[in-house]
């Protein structure tokens, strides 16, 4: 009889040790799961900031005042003043490292190149003759772009084919100059995209292994991508369209894009010189890490359910012990009558 009330006894205690415990793991688990998708979109959304600000202080802030500057410097030159143009343009592209810069004259179509010497010291001697690398300046995509916008332009991204950049990714930001009022001619800057990738590494984390910041130009194709292949393909793919028409609709803002082999939340973010930035991750990271929290819990609970098992029964059969002494005297107290 005590052998069998203490099994009871333990047998309900236990039953509703099972419930609380399955209730408060998955409440644990409700819980858990939304902590770890609001602290991964946190993530994803602090690196976006940080992604797009090292960016857009290197295109359109600082680029963006370099050619002001000797936008500035020009209307108070001569044309034919080649060598002074060249110190003042040099003394930009020194300093910042840009691989090329350019003057270009709208009427007369003269420009001059100055390029980085690599070592980012000062030069003393300049040509005195313009430049001719076979090619009309005025023809170009980001020489045509500042004449249009009449400002501040960014061309798309291309593989260069002359200059300190041939044969490597490169953009070119552009500006118009102005002189008694009138359009004189544009100046432009060659900027290396290669290494913007080197600068996202930083941002790399165990806690989303999937995670990729990349970036596309105004048509949508992608410029900077840790995947190489990607990179200026020569085609716009059906999730670069997808992406494009969605900063389109929204400046900034995140999406989830369902493709056939995984899920990716993308949260993007578009850059004032018609350029965007992505940072996407695959939602399986996010389960991965809800699982992994689950099941620590739960193992975590099991545990003290066992330990609070067998705490349980010691303590049951201590107390209960003096019910069997009660049992033996009653047991031979009617034996003797």
């Amino acid at each position: 009889m005590f052998k069998t009330l203490t099994a009871k006894i333990i047998s309900v205690i236990l039953s509703i040790f099972i419930i609380s415990i399955a209730v408060s793991s998955y409440m644990s688990y409700k819980d858990s799961s939304a902590n770890t998708i609001n602290l991964y979109e946190t993530l994803q959304k602090s690196i976006l900031d940080a992604s797009y600000t090292t960016i857009n202080i290197t295109i359109g802030i600082e680029a963006k005042q370099h050619l002001e500057y000797i936008a500035n410097s020009l209307v108070k030159m001569d044309e034919n003043d080649i060598v002074t143009q060249r110190e003042m343009v040099s003394s930009v592209v020194e300093l910042v490292k840009y691989p090329d810069a350019f003057i270009v004259y709208e009427d007369s179509g003269n420009y001059i190149i100055e390029s980085f010497s690599g070592k980012g010291e000062a030069k003393f001697e300049f040509k005195n003759n313009w430049d001719n690398i076979g090619l009309d300046l005025r023809t170009r995509p980001w020489y045509q772009n500042a004449k249009k916008n009449n400002g501040f332009s960014v061309s798309n991204g291309y593989v260069s084919e002359v200059g300190s950049l041939k044969g490597q990714p490169a953009l070119t930001a552009s500006l118009p100059f102005y002189k008694n009022g009138k359009f004189a001619g544009v100046i432009g800057m060659d900027i290396s995209i290669g290494g913007f990738q080197d600068r996202f590494k930083q941002f790399e984390t165990p806690t989303l292994p999937s995670l990729s910041v990349s970036i596309t130009d105004s048509s949508g194709e992608t410029v900077s991508h840790k995947m190489q292949k990607f990179i200026l393909d020569g085609k716009i793919s059906d999730y670069e369209n997808n992406m494009l028409q969605t900063t389109k609709e929204s400046e900034s803002g995140s999406k989830r894009i369902i493709g056939k082999e995984r899920v990716e939340e993308v949260y993007y973010r578009k850059f004032p010189f018609g350029w965007n930035i992505y940072v996407s991750a695959n939602v399986e990271d996010y389960t991965k890490a809800t699982n992994a929290n689950a099941l620590k819990s739960s193992i975590t609970g099991l545990l003290l359910l066992v330990a609070g098992v067998l705490v349980l029964a010691f303590i049951i059969k201590t107390y209960l012990k003096p019910l069997s002494t009660i049992q033996l005297g009653l047991n031979s107290f009617f034996s003797y009558i």
